[in-house]
């Protein structure tokens, strides 16, 4: 085996580990035995586990906790929080947890209507599926959310 430094570490053997955290995520890791710790460390974990065990948390005093349901991080903001520029505004509202955004029309007045011929422009047949592997994607993580046409003017982002 050869690692990311380029130093190569004899495998004595090679197995299935069963990992699982206290609050319920788990998942099996291959692993490769040595008798030296690789770089030091006494293990490595890579990015398919700790993505499975739902990320990784390390605090200043280097302990370290996986996924996210023990996690004491966080952030909150008790107040709204507003963005004035001159063409936009956006504000933050912490009960509802979402920001609204609107437009400032240059002489109070929105713009004309486009007169676009091209109403959207098609994805190549060879990027169709990559194309909606990543629409899904945004879709579970709530990045791409149904359009709600009850406001024309505001829209929240």
């Amino acid at each position: 085996m050869v690692t990311v430094s380029g130093e190569r570490w004899q495998c004595e053997g090679t197995g299935v580990v069963h990992l699982q955290l206290s609050g319920g995520a788990s998942t099996d890791v291959c692993v490769c035995v040595t008798t030296a710790k690789p770089l030091g460390f006494m293990v490595i974990l890579g990015m398919d586990g700790i993505t499975a065990l739902g990320g990784v948390t390390i605090d200043a005093q280097n302990s370290v906790r996986f996924g996210i349901e023990k996690s004491e991080i966080c952030a909150a903001a008790d107040t709204v929080v507003a963005v004035e520029e001159p063409d936009f505004s956006a504000n933050y509202d912490p009960l509802s947890n979402c920001w609204t955004a609107a437009w400032k029309w240059s002489g109070g007045k929105e713009p004309g209507v486009l007169r676009n011929t091209v109403e959207a422009y098609s994805v190549p047949p060879e990027a169709r599926d990559l194309y909606e592997e990543e629409l899904q994607k945004w879709i579970e993580d709530g990045w791409l959310l149904p359009y709600d046409n009850i406001s024309t003017d505001q829209l929240k982002v």
